[in-house]
């Protein structure tokens, strides 16, 4: 289904007030900045699965204080369609949540750029996570175990390979207070 065709206010009111959006594809950059306008005010959204999404002509903060309210998110494959600075601004957000995220999927999504402290703080604040095929470097896997071995994590699952590869998988791993 073509969405380009549907007048941009009626698509994004209704979407907004959506709890759950599963979409492919990408809108126009003024659309996608009135319906992220419209998610930030209605809090409403908790679930997002939007393949193919470009994320960056929107304002990292706006972004974020969205995206960190989700439930359930799936970025799989997103390298190129988010911002570098969306990326830090979207790992304080999760990190800074009272509650954990429940799920997010990575898969094959470069965050090997994302600062190694402020991915880490993001990241241990969600309770299922994949992060197969992501090219973390060994800073930042360093600093994703110190941090939960110091201080502890809420991950409940963690789906993981080391520099793209599938080695090392970690099925239903329970994260321990050090």
């Amino acid at each position: 289904c073509n969405l380009d065709s549907a007048p941009s206010d009626l698509l994004t009111t209704l979407l907004a007030g959506l709890k759950t959006i599963k979409l492919r594809g990408s809108f126009k950059n003024s659309c996608m900045v009135e319906l992220f306008t419209k998610l930030k005010a209605s809090n409403k959204l908790r679930n997002l699965n939007w393949l193919s999404a470009n994320f960056t002509c929107l304002d990292p903060s706006l972004l974020a204080t969205v995206l960190s309210r989700l439930d359930f998110a799936s970025w799989d494959y997103s390298t190129r369609c988010f911002t570098p600075s969306q990326w830090e601004q979207l790992f304080l957000a999760i990190a800074a949540r009272d509650k954990p995220m429940k799920w997010i999927n990575f898969d094959s999504t470069r965050l090997s750029y994302v600062t190694p402290s402020i991915l880490a703080r993001g990241l241990v604040n969600v309770e299922t996570l994949n992060l197969e095929h992501t090219y973390l470097t060994k800073q930042q896997v360093t600093e994703f175990f110190t941090l939960i071995s110091v201080s502890g994590s809420r991950i409940k699952n963690l789906d993981f390979s080391w520099e793209g590869s599938n080695q090392g998988k970690v099925e239903s791993w329970e994260a321990r207070h050090t």
